[in-house]
């Protein structure tokens, strides 16, 4: 992607000093943007598809791009009113765990347990949504529960993922000292309230 289109995406999250961060990809000049939301909400967009994981109609959406894809994780409200101004016509929503991987264009879906794993351009991105992390193959990033009610030992949990980059969310503003950085993992807190 060349810098002028990759700056034209991020220009409403510049303007709006939103918080996001940028995971670069195998192929060159092309990057996956996660932003966070509210709670357990999460945009990523990869070559202009807005990809939202679990919207719940809070948080500030208005300066973000329409979804052309939304994922909902076991156990969370798939209320039309929690994405509805999100939608679009062509708009895939889907509401239960995938029984099989699906492409849709360069991006990949794979059902974890109760969250999902996406993949683009080689980099993998994985969403426990409202779970306890399960055991996974290597993945790029990881956005991982922490609340008491994903599981008591969650933070014990996350030392088991293999990820270069974790985002702790779900976290209800839990003490979150447990969790620390590594020469091979990264730990990224964010403002998700």
């Amino acid at each position: 992607m060349k810098k002028r289109a990759f700056f034209a995406l991020l220009a409403p999250l510049l303007c709006c000093a939103r918080s996001f961060d940028v995971i670069s990809t195998n192929t060159s000049g092309v990057e996956v943007v996660i932003v966070p939301i509210h709670h357990g909400s999460l945009m990523l967009q990869f070559k202009g598809k807005a990809i939202y994981v679990d919207p719940d109609g809070k948080g500030q959406t208005t300066d973000l791009p329409k979804a052309d894809f939304i994922f909902y994780t076991a156990g969370e409200k798939d209320t039309p009113a929690n994405y509805a101004t999100l939608r679009k016509p062509e708009t895939v929503i889907t509401t239960a765990p995938l029984a099989e991987k699906k492409t849709y264009g360069e991006i990949t879906a794979e059902s974890a347990a109760g969250g999902y794993i996406f993949t683009m351009a080689g980099r993998r991105f994985y969403v426990t949504g409202n779970a306890a992390p399960v055991k996974v193959d290597p993945v790029d990033a990881a956005f991982v529960c922490l609340s008491t009610q994903c599981a008591e030992n969650a933070l014990q949990a996350t030392n088991t993922i293999p990820a270069k980059v974790l985002f702790p969310y779900r976290t209800n503003n839990r003490n979150l000292q447990g969790l620390k950085s590594t020469p091979a993992r990264e730990i990224r807190r964010r403002n998700w309230y």
